[in-house]
């Protein structure tokens, strides 16, 4: 049995996180071990799929007090300008880097390439280890230490366990918490979009009749489509054809990017939040 500080259940964008900034600010002093079902490559995890994650100007500082930045930057587009509008009506927001006096708003990630940095940056760290592809099949609490027991066969004991393990935690199970789940009733159609006009890191929210559409500006001059609706409009829209999707997104977008040139894979992920309660 290998004894740790603390053992993190999931490796993705919270586990991987929780356990460099852990080993940061205690100086190395934790042992932790991170334990994570799938090696993260492109685009095939689930916690670093197709989609990408905005982070706020504030998150980048917390990352590059963590020493963690400079590796992601390079694959960060930065945020300059945000345009808010409601479809049907007049008013418009809009918020801009200078004006706020920052040199971004935040800066849009491929998850998958969040997942390959954070991912190297684990195994670089002398005193973490990383079980990777394994998985928490068994959990035992005592009042001064978990035990964990792994897929792979080895047992792990420390003094807290992190579940961060997804939204339905296969810890949060073996540990029979409660969990409350709400339905939003929305779908998030999620998709690269190509645009004849150059972003020029303008991100973009509109509301409409069927829930918000964003467009925020990415790599290669192509933007990230998130584009929510209910679950009935939402089916249809991932089996058209490319140019049938284009010309619906454009209608509901405008034209403020002129026209929508092109779409990649489009993925489509339901709204909902669930929350375990602790005993």
């Amino acid at each position: 049995m290998k004894a740790y500080d603390i053992v993190i259940a999931g490796g993705a964008m919270a586990g991987a996180t929780a356990a460099l900034a852990l080993d940061t600010l205690s100086g190395g002093r934790l042992r932790i071990a991170v334990v994570e079902a799938m090696v993260p490559n492109h685009g095939d995890h689930p916690g670093y799929d197709a989609r990408s994650i905005a982070l706020a100007e504030g998150s980048c500082a917390a990352f590059e007090q963590l020493g963690l930045w400079e590796a992601l930057a390079p694959f960060g587009t930065p945020i300059q300008h945000i345009h808010v509008s409601d479809r049907g009506h007049a008013g418009q927001a809009h918020i801009d880097a200078q004006t706020q006096g920052v040199s971004y708003l935040g800066q849009v990630i491929e998850l998958a390439d969040a997942g390959a940095v954070l991912h190297q940056k684990l195994h670089a760290r002398p005193a973490i280890d990383v079980f990777c592809p394994d998985a928490v099949i068994a959990i035992e609490r005592k009042l001064d230490a978990v035990t964990v027991t792994l897929k792979q066969g080895q047992s792990l004991t420390a003094s807290l366990l992190i579940a961060a393990d997804g939204g339905r935690s296969p810890c949060s199970r073996l540990l029979h918490l409660p969990r409350q789940q709400h339905d939003f009733g929305q779908v998030a159609v999620i998709a690269n979009v190509s645009t004849a006009l150059p972003h020029q890191g303008h991100a973009f929210e509109r509301f409409t009749d069927t829930g918000p559409v964003a467009l925020l500006p990415m790599s290669q001059g192509r933007c990230s489509l998130v584009w929510c609706m209910t679950p009935d409009e939402a089916q249809p829209l991932t089996q058209v054809s490319d140019s049938v999707f284009l010309q619906r997104l454009q209608q509901v977008f405008g034209w403020r990017l002129g026209k929508l040139l092109h779409v990649g894979e489009r993925h489509a992920y339901r709204w909902c939040s669930i929350r375990s309660c602790g005993q």
